[in-house]
């Protein structure tokens, strides 16, 4: 199982997404195909949090939940505030702006 669909990795992973078309009914699906977002996803271990330009965020156990389609945001305080802490580190190291920031 690739690291995408909830299988175990290495490390960290970090994902940028421009808007682009994607498939799917959802509200999340939805939101994704808008064009004049930008996505960033960070996964450690079993969490994934995903963050867009219009200052959302999801957080997802891909391991329980490997196509992302519940959010557990809201129930898990501690696990969100440690990934945001990570991933800042992370965009600070590599230098990557704000999502609501020029490209």
């Amino acid at each position: 199982m690739s690291v995408l669909h909830g299988g175990a990795a290495p490390g960290p992973v970090l994902v940028e997404r421009f808007g682009g078309e994607v498939a799917g009914s959802s509200s999340r699906a939805d939101r994704m195909a808008r064009s004049d977002l930008r996505f960033r996803a960070y996964r450690s271990g079993p969490l994934a949090l995903v963050l867009d330009s219009g200052g959302q965020a999801a957080l997802f156990d891909v391991r329980k939940d490997p196509e992302e389609r519940n959010d557990i945001f809201g129930l898990r305080p501690d696990d969100l505030r440690r990934l945001e802490r990570e991933l800042g580190a992370w965009c600070a190291a590599i230098g990557l702006p704000h999502l609501d920031g020029a490209i």
